[in-house]
């Protein structure tokens, strides 16, 4: 599905999964070495959430990472062209 907004039009399906992998990895690097998460004592106090976001921002690679940033590049890029038509 692709909404258009002005002169961006937005994939909503990429946009959930840029958005998912970034926040996912933004979560990794404030809490993965966290003493909230590193202890099992501490880590029941978190939420599930929290937690299933820092795993998986653990488990993503530098090239996971990249390749989501590139296509929100490239959205953006796309997005120029097709509202100047």
């Amino acid at each position: 599905m692709t909404l258009t907004m002005g002169a961006c039009p937005l994939n909503l399906q990429e946009g959930i999964k840029i958005f998912h992998v970034l926040r996912a990895r933004a979560f990794a690097s404030m809490y993965g070495g966290h003493a909230l998460y590193r202890d099992p004592i501490q880590r029941l106090a978190v939420k599930p959430e929290v937690i299933w976001n820092v795993e998986e921002g653990l488990r993503l690679s530098e090239e996971a990472v990249e390749e989501v940033r590139e296509e929100r590049r490239e959205g953006g890029r796309e997005g120029g062209r097709e509202g100047g038509k």
